[in-house]
């Protein structure tokens, strides 16, 4: 009885030590990823826009096969992003404008840094 009750929690201490050993593995192995920067790329089919950023030098950058605008009868806009591993280079806020609604350029970067001081 008393070599059967061993024998068990040595297996018990083998299966969690096993299990605890692989968790720490795989968090090791695992980063965070954040997206650190947004371009909307403007073209008529999804290739013609993967190639139109892979001509301006967007090195690192994925592109949605995704029409932000289709059906509307306009040219298409494809979205392409970047990520990286530093919480320091991550989009922790985005801004979205009507350009159309009166705002100028100037008022567009005086917004800015107002909001960079709050």
């Amino acid at each position: 009885m008393m070599k059967k009750t061993l024998k068990s929690i040595v297996a018990i201490i083998l299966v969690i030590s096993m299990m605890l050993s692989t968790s720490v593995i795989v968090f090791a192995t695992s980063k965070e990823e954040y997206l650190s920067d947004i371009r909307l790329i403007y073209a008529h089919t999804y290739n013609q826009a993967k190639q139109d950023m892979n001509n301006s030098n967007l090195e690192g950058y994925q592109i949605l096969n995704e029409n932000l605008n289709s059906e509307t009868g306009e040219i298409g806009v494809w979205l392409a992003y970047k990520t990286t591993d530093d919480v320091d280079y991550a989009i922790t806020d985005i801004s979205v404008m009507q350009m159309g609604g009166g705002y100028s350029a100037g008022n567009y970067r005086a917004l800015i840094e107002s909001s960079k001081e709050e």
